[in-house]
């Protein structure tokens, strides 16, 4: 399934793979032609890459797949056009929203790169999501049903409490310095909890912004951008 948005008089076409359709709206907003549905467990194929190559009507492409497992699609479905392709290799939705910022339509390959890589590398992408067994992640051992919550690709913390174990992250960070945080709220979570944990860290610390929405994401409850 991909969405259209079309506007033929841009250079470069630009696709990104999205497993919700909040997630889907905010893509599309900030300027994205096809999304295509897909994430974790539900990998796009090549073909589906393909077709959204062959409906964005520009010859230069832009491929966003925001998940490390879909990057090889991506980059066999290149290899099956003419047309100029620039995959970026963001691994998680919150880099594929960040590289955006960074997007400039009269830029060439290599000058998009740099700008909407540059854009990437300047947030700290964390994932919440949950056991579906007990297991054992780098000595952790950790229970089925379990919250896990990654920082980037490190277990940062686990637990039944996700809200609070996750404002525990979040107040680590500000403490670091980061001061701009975005919560994408799927499937499972509470908004109220949600509100509750964003209360309590702005107000105790007056200089962050957190903005939140409704990705509709399954399996990740939350995926936290932070800047």
């Amino acid at each position: 399934m991909a969405v259209n948005n079309n506007l033929n008089n841009k250079n470069w076409g630009v696709i990104a793979v999205s497993p919700g359709k909040g997630i889907s709206d905010i893509f599309i907003s900030l300027g994205v032609d096809q999304v295509i549905f897909g994430g974790q467990t539900t990998n796009p194929s090549v073909k589906d890459i393909s077709d959204a190559i062959n409906k964005v009507p520009q010859k230069k492409v832009i491929i966003l797949p925001n998940n490390p497992n879909i990057i090889l699609a991506a980059e066999k479905a290149a290899e099956l056009t003419d047309k100029e392709i620039l995959i970026l290799p963001t691994k998680h939705i919150q880099e594929g929203i960040s590289a955006l910022l960074g997007f400039d339509d009269n830029m060439d390959k290599e000058e998009l790169k740099e700008s909407m890589m540059g854009y990437v590398k300047s947030i700290v992408p964390i994932e919440v999501t949950y056991a579906v067994r007990d297991s054992t992640i780098k000595g952790e051992k950790i229970k089925k049903g379990e919250y896990l919550i990654f920082l980037g690709k490190e277990l940062k913390a686990h637990g039944k409490n996700v809200y609070k174990e996750t404002e525990k992250v979040l107040e680590e960070l500000i403490k670091k310095g980061y001061e701009i945080i975005t919560i994408i709220y799927g499937e499972g979570a509470k908004k109220e909890k949600i509100d509750q944990l964003v209360k309590n860290l702005t107000q105790k610390y007056a200089n962050i912004e957190i903005e939140i929405h409704n990705g509709g994401q399954r399996h990740y409850p939350l995926l936290i951008s932070v800047e």
